[in-house]
């Protein structure tokens, strides 16, 4: 099978394949939760912000891996496969693609993966990959009945790929990063405590992901999720 680099025409068929095929709960706290994904993916792919190598058939793409240059690496966020097609090697050959651009490039290969995933886990180790570290988030139900307003911060974000920078009046000196309807992410790195924490369950309806370690033991065990994420290296120069 031929690999080609994807043009943005790809974009919706990009947007409906990761819907599809990957795991919404995974994907809780990305963009790739994000409804107007499909336009999100169009941009980032016409400013080359990020590149998309995919397996084409009549038109139709099989699979994809979505990657970008990050520091010393070439990162992959997605590698996704249309499940009619899984157990054929298409992952395979789209890793060995990257692979190859990176060392062309004197770049080693980097990813993250859930570790609940433990099927991808495994199969990223059985292709070389190590783990190198590790970040853990919480998320949170919240049901205030009297949620506080949202301020927007980036009105063109908004409206054209649906998140956003905000703040909450009543919540002082807290941003967040506004992923979805009622989908919120802790911007600030100070430690929670009590005081906070009640008025963000008073102010929000909606998911909360904090990242763990600004919170105490007490708050991560009231999580609906505790989320642990492995950044993956393969060296190949």
């Amino acid at each position: 099978m031929k690999v080609e680099k994807l043009s943005c025409i790809y974009a919706n068929q990009i947007s409906i394949l990761y819907e599809n095929e990957l795991d919404q709960l995974y994907l809780l706290g990305t963009v790739y939760r994000n409804k107007k994904l499909a336009s999100y993916i169009n941009s980032v792919c016409e400013e080359g912000m990020e590149s998309f190598f995919g397996i084409v058939e009549n038109d139709q793409l099989l699979a994809v891996v979505q990657c970008k240059e990050v520091n010393t690496s070439f990162h992959i966020n997605n590698i996704v496969v249309n499940a009619l097609y899984q157990g054929m090697g298409f992952g395979k050959i789209l890793l060995a693609c990257v692979i190859e651009k990176a060392s062309l490039n004197s770049l080693n290969v980097s990813l993250d993966v859930d570790a609940v995933n433990k099927k991808a886990v495994d199969w990223y180790l059985s292709m070389g990959f190590e783990t190198n570290s590790e970040s853990r988030s919480s998320i949170f139900k919240l049901e205030s009945q009297t949620p506080s307003k949202i301020n927007f911060h980036d009105e063109h974000n908004l409206a054209n790929f649906g998140f956003s920078n905000i703040d909450l009046e009543d919540v002082d000196n807290i941003e967040f990063f506004y992923i979805a309807p009622n989908v919120f992410k802790l911007k600030n790195t100070m430690d929670v405590k009590t005081e906070l924490f009640d008025k963000l369950q008073n102010s929000i309806n909606g998911m909360l992901i904090i990242d763990s370690k600004l919170l105490s033991n007490e708050f991560i065990s009231m999580s609906f999720y505790n989320k642990l994420v492995f950044r993956m290296v393969r060296n190949v120069v």
